[in-house]
């Protein structure tokens, strides 16, 4: 069920005053770890230990000629509106990324402006994350942007004993190809971002 909680943040997710949709409560985020727990509408669900800081930076893999930089930022309060006019509030982190193979850019946004939320027309370049299952990692939702492949369950977690090294995994089983069933055909990977790899600190 929480895969496609993340999943709706992802899809839904705009910026907005607080004004114009109130907070009525504040959650700590842990407290969505319990299954029983439920979310209302108006509800903030906080990073109240600031358990994503940990997450920001810039990380790169550099192996094999593949050169993946990922830029994770922290937005607190972005807000989740759902079609029946129901809110939610959301601590995330917003990734852009950099792919080069063989010394050829295939994808370089990870300099672009600042996320305003999901309804932008060029929202597949940011990935949306947040730490609602656990503290253990992050999971979220990133787009493949060169095989044009939406990953619905992404995770990033920290190495244990080293705190500039993360893990980054994509679950095929979660992934929504958006070109026609030729476009795949014949390709070692439905990916062209590396996948299960470890990253390392770079800013």
């Amino acid at each position: 069920m929480k895969k496609y909680i993340i999943t709706s943040i992802y899809l839904m997710s705009i910026m907005a005053f607080s004004q114009t949709y109130p907070i009525l409560r504040t959650v700590p985020v842990e407290q969505t770890f319990n299954s029983e727990m439920k979310i209302f509408s108006g509800d903030y669900v906080k990073d109240t230990q600031n358990r994503l800081n940990e997450y920001q930076g810039t990380w790169q893999y550099n192996q094999n000629g593949i050169e993946f930089t990922l830029k994770l930022i922290k937005k607190p309060q972005v807000i989740s509106i759902q079609p029946n006019g129901d809110y939610t509030y959301y601590d995330e982190i917003i990734s852009t990324y950099k792919l080069v193979k063989n010394n050829i850019t295939l994808v370089d946004n990870l300099n672009s402006s600042t996320y305003t939320g999901a309804t932008n027309a060029d929202s597949p370049k940011y990935g949306v994350f947040s730490n609602i299952e656990t503290f253990d990692y992050i999971n979220g939702v990133i787009t493949d942007l060169t095989n044009n492949v939406i990953i619905s369950r992404c995770e990033i977690s920290k190495v244990a004993g080293n705190p500039d090294k993360i893990f980054f995994k994509l679950y095929h089983m979660h992934s929504w190809k958006r070109n026609p069933a030729t476009f795949y055909q014949g390709l070692p990977s439905i990916y062209s971002i590396p996948n299960e790899i470890e990253m390392t600190k770079i800013n």
